[in-house]
């Protein structure tokens, strides 16, 4: 057993000489015992703090990992979202261009059909006025005529805006301007304009090619062109 300090100590002084070895070593044992448990116990800190400022810094490196994940996955869900709302931007103009083009084709069809049947009512009218007047033997009186002044007026407006909602650079849509100026032509012959036969004729073709190419354009009306 070691002893104390003190005794060791007492026992040196009491003697006036230096202790045994065994005492020294005794004595050493004492003084080092706490000086390396001192030591031991720093070093255990050292490497806790250590251990901790790893297992802090693996957090901070998994919480930035984390974050830059969470970045990407919001930027990859905004990208998604952009193209999504882009994409139905897009349907949705497409389907609205469609919208007015085919609400402007079917006024258009509406416009055309209403005016081709007016010029053909009226000119049908300046016919029967002409076929009466002859038969009465009334023609010049007629012709001058306020009533027949404003008939001839109207057909001729009639005419006219016919050809203005017509494109001409479309082969059915010249055609139907062609047999409506056909028809106006007959008033400038006598001899034709009193054959019933050709101006039926050609009223049929009106009507005939009218139908045809407004057939062809509400087509293109449901499809939206």
């Amino acid at each position: 057993m070691i002893a104390p300090v003190d005794t060791v100590f007492v026992h040196v002084a009491g003697n006036s000489a230096w202790a045994e070895p065994a005492t020294w070593i005794g004595l050493v044992g004492v003084v080092a015992g706490p000086i390396v448990a001192w030591l031991i116990g720093r070093q255990q800190i050292k490497v806790g703090k250590d251990q901790i400022a790893s297992q802090l810094q693996a957090a901070e490196e998994q919480i930035a990992a984390s974050r830059a994940t969470a970045v990407q996955q919001v930027d990859a869900q905004l990208a998604a979202a952009r193209e999504q709302i882009a994409a139905q931007q897009q349907i949705t103009e497409r389907q609205i261009n469609a919208q007015v083009r085919a609400t402007s084709r079917l006024k258009w069809i509406d416009d055309l059909r209403s005016a081709v049947a007016n010029y053909v009512a009226l000119v049908s009218e300046m016919a029967n006025t002409l076929e009466a007047a002859r038969s009465h033997g009334t023609i010049r009186s007629t012709l001058e005529s306020r009533e027949f002044l404003d008939l001839h007026a109207r057909v001729l407006a009639l005419r006219h805006a016919i050809r203005m909602w017509l494109n001409l650079a479309k082969p059915e849509q010249v055609a139907v301007e062609k047999a409506v100026n056909d028809v106006w032509m007959l008033f400038g012959t006598e001899a034709e304009a009193a054959d019933s036969d050709a101006f039926n004729s050609k009223i049929q073709d009106i009507v005939r090619l009218t139908k045809v190419m407004l057939e062809m354009h509400w087509e293109r009306a449901k499809r939206g062109e």
